[in-house]
Protein backbone atom coordinates (compact mmCIF):
# COMPACT_ATOMS: atom_id res chain seq x y z
CA UNK A 1 0.00 0.00 0.00
CA UNK A 2 1.02 3.09 -0.84
CA UNK A 3 -0.40 6.99 -1.27
CA UNK A 4 0.86 10.40 -2.55
CA UNK A 5 -0.13 13.54 -3.35
CA UNK A 6 -0.45 15.32 -6.40
CA UNK A 7 -1.13 19.11 -7.70
CA UNK A 8 -3.06 19.30 -10.41
CA UNK A 9 0.02 19.44 -12.31
CA UNK A 10 1.09 16.53 -11.52
CA UNK A 11 4.19 17.06 -9.00
CA UNK A 12 4.02 15.11 -6.27
CA UNK A 13 3.92 16.80 -2.86
CA UNK A 14 3.68 14.03 -0.51
CA UNK A 15 4.11 10.45 -0.75
CA UNK A 16 4.22 7.36 2.03
CA UNK A 17 5.26 4.09 1.09
CA UNK A 18 4.87 1.65 4.42
CA UNK A 19 4.72 -2.07 4.35
CA UNK A 20 2.77 -4.63 6.78
CA UNK A 21 4.04 -7.65 8.76
CA UNK A 22 2.84 -10.34 10.34
CA UNK A 23 5.32 -12.49 12.46
CA UNK A 24 4.24 -16.19 12.61
CA UNK A 25 1.59 -15.91 10.26
CA UNK A 26 -0.79 -19.05 10.49
CA UNK A 27 -1.11 -19.70 6.69
CA UNK A 28 0.82 -19.11 2.86
CA UNK A 29 -0.03 -19.19 -0.30
CA UNK A 30 0.24 -22.56 -1.28
CA UNK A 31 -0.26 -23.01 -5.41
CA UNK A 32 -0.26 -27.15 -4.84
CA UNK A 33 -3.54 -26.89 -1.98
CA UNK A 34 -6.83 -27.26 -3.07
CA UNK A 35 -7.73 -24.02 -1.29
CA UNK A 36 -4.44 -22.92 -2.01
CA UNK A 37 -3.38 -22.45 1.28
CA UNK A 38 -1.02 -23.70 3.22
CA UNK A 39 -0.38 -23.74 7.18
CA UNK A 40 2.58 -23.59 8.86
CA UNK A 41 2.06 -25.70 11.73
CA UNK A 42 1.45 -28.64 8.95
CA UNK A 43 4.88 -28.03 7.71
CA UNK A 44 6.44 -28.13 11.37
CA UNK A 45 5.28 -32.52 10.88
CA UNK A 46 6.97 -32.67 7.02
CA UNK A 47 9.83 -33.99 6.17
CA UNK A 48 11.92 -33.38 3.17
CA UNK A 49 13.10 -36.25 0.75
CA UNK A 50 16.82 -35.79 2.51
CA UNK A 51 15.27 -36.31 5.70
CA UNK A 52 15.41 -32.86 6.98
CA UNK A 53 12.45 -31.45 9.41
CA UNK A 54 11.76 -28.11 10.63
CA UNK A 55 13.39 -28.06 14.46
CA UNK A 56 13.51 -24.97 16.64
CA UNK A 57 12.04 -21.83 16.86
CA UNK A 58 7.99 -21.80 16.47
CA UNK A 59 7.88 -25.51 15.37
CA UNK A 60 9.63 -26.58 18.94
CA UNK A 61 7.31 -24.04 20.81
CA UNK A 62 3.98 -25.31 19.61
CA UNK A 63 4.87 -29.25 19.76
CA UNK A 64 6.84 -29.32 23.10
CA UNK A 65 10.21 -29.86 21.36
CA UNK A 66 8.48 -32.52 18.93
CA UNK A 67 6.48 -33.93 22.35
CA UNK A 68 3.06 -33.07 20.67
CA UNK A 69 1.93 -34.57 17.59
CA UNK A 70 -0.91 -33.73 15.10
CA UNK A 71 -1.75 -30.30 16.34
CA UNK A 72 -4.17 -28.26 14.49
CA UNK A 73 -3.42 -25.10 13.17
CA UNK A 74 -5.75 -23.52 15.16
CA UNK A 75 -5.09 -24.93 18.47
CA UNK A 76 -4.51 -22.58 21.20
CA UNK A 77 -0.83 -24.09 21.95
CA UNK A 78 0.35 -23.16 18.46
CA UNK A 79 2.71 -20.13 17.95
CA UNK A 80 1.99 -19.80 14.07
CA UNK A 81 -1.29 -17.22 14.91
CA UNK A 82 -0.49 -14.16 13.25
CA UNK A 83 -0.98 -11.66 16.25
CA UNK A 84 2.10 -10.04 16.27
CA UNK A 85 2.13 -7.57 13.86
CA UNK A 86 4.22 -4.08 12.85
CA UNK A 87 4.25 -1.67 9.89
CA UNK A 88 7.34 -0.36 8.85
CA UNK A 89 6.87 3.42 7.83
CA UNK A 90 9.69 2.76 4.88
CA UNK A 91 9.90 6.13 2.89
CA UNK A 92 8.02 9.10 3.48
CA UNK A 93 8.50 12.30 1.37
CA UNK A 94 7.07 15.59 1.91
CA UNK A 95 7.97 18.89 -0.40
CA UNK A 96 6.19 21.64 -0.63
CA UNK A 97 8.78 23.96 -0.83
CA UNK A 98 6.88 26.18 -3.60
CA UNK A 99 3.73 26.45 -1.72
CA UNK A 100 1.86 29.35 -1.10
CA UNK A 101 0.14 28.36 1.76
CA UNK A 102 0.76 26.09 4.40
CA UNK A 103 -1.39 23.49 6.68
CA UNK A 104 -1.15 20.86 9.26
CA UNK A 105 -2.79 17.44 7.58
CA UNK A 106 -5.65 16.27 9.55
CA UNK A 107 -5.65 12.67 10.93
CA UNK A 108 -8.84 11.48 9.19
CA UNK A 109 -7.19 12.58 5.60
CA UNK A 110 -10.18 14.52 5.21
CA UNK A 111 -9.59 18.39 5.06
CA UNK A 112 -5.93 20.68 5.99
CA UNK A 113 -6.54 23.25 8.80
CA UNK A 114 -4.45 26.67 8.35
CA UNK A 115 -1.20 27.01 9.61
CA UNK A 116 -1.20 27.91 12.99
CA UNK A 117 0.84 30.64 14.25
CA UNK A 118 4.11 29.45 16.14
CA UNK A 119 2.70 30.18 19.45
CA UNK A 120 -0.22 28.28 18.83
CA UNK A 121 1.51 25.47 17.56
CA UNK A 122 3.94 25.25 20.34
CA UNK A 123 1.22 25.30 22.46
CA UNK A 124 -0.50 21.94 20.48
CA UNK A 125 2.65 19.86 20.47
CA UNK A 126 2.79 19.75 24.61
CA UNK A 127 -0.72 18.09 24.74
Amino acid sequence: MSGLVQKDDGDVIASVDPYFQVLFPSRFYDPAAPSATGRLMDVCYETENNGDVAQGGACAQSTNNGQLQGLAFDDPRVAFNGSRRFVDINRTRIDNCMATKSGLPIPSGATAAPWLSPARSASMSRR
